[in-house]
């Protein structure tokens, strides 16, 4: 499945979650001081790709690291001003700064 959050006009959080075949997905981000948080959750036995906004895919974090660098997460890089990864199944934290 694809995450792909979609900040627009004042919209500063959105929280989402799915009950699905194989156990609930997570989806809720906010904005605090231009970077985006994102905190999601992919089940078990199931990938996302993730098209996270971000002024700086090379900097975007997962838990406080670089996300390429993090465990279950394969950086893909950027596609029209969203830096794309593939999540394996588990628990995620992202922050990345958004274009001013």
């Amino acid at each position: 499945f694809f995450l792909r959050p979609a900040p627009v006009g004042d919209l500063t959080f959105a929280r989402t979650r799915l009950r699905s075949l194989h156990g609930t997905i997570v989806s809720n981000w906010r904005i605090e001081n231009g970077v985006l948080r994102l905190d999601a959750t992919v089940p078990p036995g199931t990938t996302a790709t993730l098209y996270l906004p971000s002024a700086a895919p090379a900097l975007v974090t997962e838990n406080g690291q670089p996300a390429g660098q993090s465990a279950g997460v394969k950086a893909f890089g950027a596609d029209n001003g969203r830096a794309v990864f593939e999540l394996a199944s588990g628990s995620y934290q992202f922050a990345s700064k958004l274009a001013p």
